[in-house]
């Protein structure tokens, strides 16, 4: 489910979470492309460093995002992955 790679702002990540929920989901992982304001991670390539969150894509943050998940009744979790 998802699978957006770097191309989502906070609506469609939120829009993923009822879905989720009604198959069983009960991790929801945002893994990659939430941060960078500066260097903002738009792929691969791009942007590793920059912990605070992409005001394009989460103008409010990590915040509402977990909000909107507990109304959704999934559990979230942030990744992290050092890159070398």
């Amino acid at each position: 489910m998802g699978g957006d790679g770097f191309d989502f702002d906070f609506k469609r990540i939120v829009d993923l979470f009822d879905p989720a929920r009604e198959i069983g989901t009960e991790l929801f992982l945002l893994d990659d492309g939430w941060f960078g304001n500066k260097y903002p991670r738009v792929n691969d390539r791009a942007g590793l460093g920059d912990w605070a969150p992409n005001r394009q894509r989460l103008p409010n943050g990590l915040a509402p995002l977990a909000r909107e998940r507990s109304i959704a009744a999934c559990v979230s979790a942030s990744g992290w992955s050092p890159k070398w």
